[in-house]
């Protein structure tokens, strides 16, 4: 803002986050001031839009989603695609698919499956007119994590994983309590959608153990490793720390002794505990 006298003008805002903002450019009178104090707005084709408490509203929908019939915005369907008993949910544009394969002889080779619409159901994520290449079902499942990125499935027959690509090229638009938000939809949203709907199938709950937290000074390297964010190199170092009695006291120590940055930090305080340690209890070896 830029004030002269009792004049303020809304010059320009610029934010990290999915909220597309654009320059507001005009004069703001004191009242005007006082009224969005606290308060985000947006400029949306020359009309002014409030968006109060926007970071808790999305967090709301994003635990809306984990429910077994999510607000979704209305969405139309062929339903000559679908199962009986099968019934469309949302559905993401410009979708790519990647497969990394884990092989004992091929780890780490990416290549690309299928890319187009990718239709999320109650039962299963597919590629449009694709299925032959992409059609998994929720109990097929073996984990599921994300970054800001993209989302990473591993399939509980196959030995690799699925790298969803591109997710946050689609525009999302929801209201809680008549507030409006025009958002992208992100890798979070989609697996909390996996999340409810693999719960409210009752087939399988590994989803769901995949997603609960892990305790940070008491997992062992593969729970650690399967964590978003971190890998095998870091979740080694974790544990080697532990076990030469340096254990993590706090998400500021996580982020020095793993040598994180803030976002990273944000995604995995989502997925993880901190217990205190008491130093008691640190095992030391004693030279006799």
């Amino acid at each position: 803002f830029q004030k002269v006298d009792n004049q303020y003008r809304f010059i320009n805002y610029r934010k990290e986050n999915p909220i597309l903002w654009n320059n507001y450019k005009k004069k703001l009178y004191k009242q005007e001031w006082e009224e969005i104090l606290n308060v985000e707005f947006k400029h949306d084709n020359g009309n002014r839009q409030v968006n109060n408490d926007n970071d808790d509203d999305i967090k709301k929908f994003i635990e809306n989603l984990k429910s077994a019939n999510p607000l979704l915005p209305p969405t139309t369907f062929n339903q000559n695609l679908f199962e009986d008993d099968e019934k469309g949910l949302y559905k993401l544009d410009n979708i790519q698919i990647n497969w990394e394969n884990q092989s004992q002889n091929n780890t780490g080779n990416t290549s690309p499956i299928t890319n187009g619409t990718l239709i999320i159901t109650n039962k299963r994520i597919f590629i449009e007119n694709q299925e032959k290449h992409f059609n998994l079902y929720y109990n097929k499942i073996k984990s599921a994590q994300y970054t800001q990125e993209n989302l990473t499935i591993t399939h509980m027959d196959y030995e690799g994983k699925y790298i969803i690509n591109n997710i946050t090229s689609n525009p999302l638009y929801f209201a809680i309590e008549q507030r409006q938000h025009d958002i992208k939809f992100t890798p979070e949203m989609l697996i909390a959608i996996l999340y409810g709907q693999n719960r409210a199938d009752g087939e399988s709950n590994t989803l769901n153990e995949k997603l609960e937290k892990v305790d940070i000074n008491n997992a062992n390297t593969e729970q650690i490793s399967k964590l978003p964010i971190l890998n095998l190199i870091q979740a080694k170092k974790i544990v080697q720390m532990r076990q030469n009695g340096v254990y993590i006291n706090s998400l500021d120590d996580l982020k020095v002794k793993v040598n994180l940055n803030d976002s990273q930090v944000s995604i995995l305080e989502k997925h993880i505990i901190i217990k205190p340690v008491q130093k008691n209890t640190i095992n030391r070896r004693v030279d006799l």
